[in-house]
């Protein structure tokens, strides 16, 4: 995470990692955005919508909400917690600006908290439904 008021950076490893890898191997990349999907705890409702002219199927999750992708994996909305973001203009194929991949070459990098401890999500939407 780059914090950009005080120019400091902080790296953690996503304990998710390994499952979600795991989950993809030797898999085609549609079975692979749907193992991804799977692991963040999403199911899909059968539901589309059009946002900025683009298709996309949403996708509910007890922890994070609901997001809307389309079926190359490109997020068009996410709710959670009251919030939505959606997007306003979608442009497929660019790339875009490379100012948008820029590294922030010049901020010190840390090591954050050690994440791997951590339940999966899996087991936290396991302890919310047994309550």
């Amino acid at each position: 995470m780059i914090d950009l008021s005080s120019n400091t950076g902080t790296k953690t490893i996503n304990p998710m990692y390994d499952t979600i890898v795991n989950a993809m191997q030797d898999t085609d990349p549609a079975d692979m955005g749907d193992a991804f999907i799977a692991a963040m705890g999403f199911t899909p409702t059968n539901t589309q919508k059009t946002i900025a002219d683009t298709t996309c199927t949403v996708y509910s999750s007890a922890m994070m909400g609901t997001t809307c992708l389309t079926d190359d994996g490109l997020m068009l909305e996410q709710e959670i917690m009251g919030n939505t973001v959606t997007a306003t203009s979608v442009t497929i194929g660019d790339g875009g600006s490379d100012a948008n991949y820029t590294l922030y070459q010049d901020v010190p990098i840390t090591d954050g908290p050690d994440l791997s401890n951590m339940p999966s999500l899996q087991d936290l939407m396991n302890q919310g439904q047994q309550q």
